[in-house]
């Protein structure tokens, strides 16, 4: 059984269940200026991710998907969704860094499996990057 330790508290998550409980959510407005100011950007025409290091032992993740660019609400819910799911699954391979995703226009007219392909390409690239920070 794998355990993390989250923040002053020192409450346990267990790994193996892969949750993703708000410890692990970027959700404060000072939380999202820090990185969007402090971050490096991995971008394609879908999607920026923006990251940052923490002084914690895991990642927390932020979406951003604003009426501008996905007009519609449940397309608006579906990006999310699919981005944190994908964070949820792959948490594990990155740790102590703030992630942010912002969407862009282009990723209203992807479908799921885009999206998902999408996303893979930019975590790999994301993981390349944090290996050579060290």
């Amino acid at each position: 059984m794998s355990v993390i330790v989250i923040g002053a508290n020192f409450r346990m998550i267990n790994i193996m269940r892969l949750s993703f409980p708000p410890a692990l959510r970027i959700r404060t407005e000072e939380q999202i200026k820090r990185v969007l100011k402090k971050g490096q950007r991995i971008s394609n025409g879908e999607f920026t991710l923006i990251f940052c290091t923490n002084e914690l032992v895991h990642a927390r993740l932020g979406v951003i998907a604003s009426k501008k660019n996905i007009r519609h609400a449940h397309q608006r819910n579906l990006f999310k969704r699919i981005m944190r799911e994908y964070f949820r699954l792959h948490q594990h391979e990155v740790k102590g860094v703030d992630i942010i995703v912002l969407a862009n226009k282009k990723a209203e007219v992807l479908a799921r499996r885009e999206l998902q392909q999408c996303i893979a390409q930019q975590w790999q690239k994301l993981t390349n990057s944090l290996k050579k920070l060290g």
